[in-house]
């Protein structure tokens, strides 16, 4: 009999902890969901994305009700490898950055106290893959024979049973990019130092009518490999880093790049509604020998690569090639360069410079230009807190609020409202 006994225990073993994956029906398994229903929780309101009509990135519904859509409540997961803190430290964090990114999402919030968040992120699942290994970072995060990130590894069969989601005739687990292509999720992040490179993804491509071209962008932030089993993935993949070791004015600063990364080329609507906002194609608008102010090179002495003089803007130091603007201030500004800023993160420059930023878009200024504000760090003081202000955060929340949402009054160049910016992140 105990013979008997021991060889249905290892039997039982090895089913729960095969290649295949642990026994759905075990409770310990920390990504373990049985049964889901990929509507369940969603509305039936059109004005809020996603609902039971549309929730999968890149949907064709999604870009023809673009205006409709007052309220966008992306679906995420958040898988945790970061042995170094708690689990309830790193479940806090990851609370704050949604906060923070639905505070960055009300249109003028700093002045207007009854804004409405545009952007609220829905936690699905928050998947604790951490280990005993005494290592910072689990040996459960994929990797190669080195020890650093195999991003490929992610999307692959292996992984997708840390994620605990079964197909619906439970034959297999599904993979990171399925569950994207499925609308199960629209977001992962990781909580992970030095995993990814602040956000990442694989981005649709479109023509001028919204049209996918049938191509995709894998280099956001940095160039990510996706893998044979990614690539299959027909939808955006948005993967973004979530590094509590810093604060969470981090979050909205690395988050703020793939907004920006927007504007370079993948929309060309979003381009050419926020490249000027960003202070971006300053070579064609403005005759600059440089596009934007992200070649003015880090850690250099002396650091500045632009000067001002009321709103004449010079390059200097010959970290850059000459140029001279005598009308700057049509822009905000962008994730490094506030519109005042001398150098890379000057987000403490005491100039005082006019701009366009708190009336993007409005026209309501001299022969139909925006109307201008002047900036300075006291203008942002309000977020420069413990809550906020690592990175910048502090004008990343002030150039987020200042970036136009849902019936926010702006215009487009083409003499028509704006669209609201912050559905493109799922197109």
């Amino acid at each position: 009999m105990k013979s008997i006994l021991s060889v249905l225990t290892i039997f039982i073993a090895l089913t729960c902890f095969s290649k295949k994956g642990p026994m759905l029906n075990d409770p310990t398994f920390p990504g373990s969901s049985i049964h889901f229903d990929v509507k369940e929780g969603l509305s039936k309101d059109h004005s809020t994305w996603p609902n039971k009509k549309s929730h999968t990135n890149s949907d064709t519904w999604l870009i023809k009700n673009h205006e409709k859509i007052k309220t966008l409540n992306p679906r995420l997961i958040v898988i945790d490898f970061y042995n170094k803190r708690p689990e309830a430290y790193c479940r806090e964090f990851v609370d704050k950055v949604i906060r923070a990114f639905a505070e960055g999402s009300r249109y003028h919030g700093f002045k207007d106290s009854s804004a409405l968040p545009q952007l609220v992120y829905n936690l699905k699942k928050y998947i604790n893959l951490r280990d005993s290994s005494g290592r910072d970072i689990s040996d459960k995060r994929p990797h190669h024979t080195d020890g650093t990130f195999d991003e490929a590894a992610l999307f692959g069969d292996e992984f997708a049973q840390y994620l605990g989601y079964r197909d619906p005739g439970n034959a297999s687990w599904l993979r990171l990019g399925e569950l994207f292509d499925k609308g199960i999720i629209n977001e992962c992040w990781i909580v992970a130092p030095n995993t990814l490179y602040e956000v990442q993804g694989r981005t649709r491509k479109y023509d001028s009518s919204f049209r996918f071209k049938g191509a995709y962008n894998e280099c956001l932030n940095a160039c990510y490999s996706f893998g044979e089993a990614g690539k299959r993935t027909s939808v955006t993949i948005r993967l973004g880093e979530i590094n509590v070791d810093r604060g969470v004015g981090c979050a909205t600063h690395a988050f703020g790049h793939a907004l920006e990364r927007m504007a370079l080329g993948d929309i060309p609507y979003f381009g050419k509604v926020a490249g000027r906002f960003f202070n971006f194609n300053l070579d064609t608008r403005y005759g600059a020998p440089f596009d934007t102010q992200y070649p003015c090179p880090y850690y250099v002495t002396p650091p500045e690569c632009f000067n001002y003089s009321g709103q004449t803007i010079t390059t200097v130091n010959n970290h850059l090639k000459g140029w001279t603007f005598k009308n700057w201030g049509e822009g905000c500004g962008n994730i490094h360069f506030p519109i005042n800023a001398k150098f890379q993160y000057d987000y403490n420059s005491p100039q005082t410079v006019m701009c366009g930023c708190e009336n993007y878009g409005k026209k309501n200024g001299a022969d139909g230009a925006d109307a201008q504000n002047a900036y300075n760090t006291d203008i942002v003081k309000q977020w420069k807190t413990s809550a906020y202000s690592d990175c910048g955060g502090e004008y990343v929340m002030y150039l987020r609020q200042n970036m136009p949402g849902y019936n926010s009054g702006t215009i487009g160049d083409d003499g028509k409202p704006m669209k609201s910016w912050w559905p493109f992140y799922f197109y």
